[in-house]
């Protein structure tokens, strides 16, 4: 809770229970400088010191759909083979020897299998 209306709030799971966490982060992604209370669509304390109003729900809605339309592909970032083995791969395969190549697709198949596009 805040001591006082200009101190920072960290948030506790039963605050956000009813929203969830992809609440969270939309508000935290849309009043980056932000400390809130949150419950029921509604926040009961907030403080911005960048002056902003607290965002609606509309558009906390909106842009948690956006930040999870993009998730995946942060992910897949990291889970993809590096490039060095796609450079390696292709070499090969020009050389006649395909078999490599084909390892690497099947790795890049996985990838995005275990985070399929929303």
């Amino acid at each position: 809770m805040f001591s006082d209306s200009n101190s920072p709030l960290k948030l506790s799971a039963e605050q956000v229970r009813v929203g969830g966490w992809d609440t969270v982060d939309a508000i935290k992604s849309l009043r980056p400088n932000a400390a809130f209370m949150f419950e029921n669509k509604e926040f009961t304390q907030y403080f911005d010191i960048d002056r902003q109003k607290p965002p609606t729900w509309e558009e906390i809605v909106e842009e948690a759909v956006r930040l999870k339309s993009i998730a995946y592909k942060a992910k897949r970032k990291q889970e993809y083979p590096p490039l060095e083995d796609f450079v390696d791969a292709y070499y090969w395969q020009q050389k006649g020897d395909s078999s490599k190549m084909e390892d690497y697709i099947k790795r890049i198949d996985v990838v995005k299998q275990r985070f399929p596009k929303p």
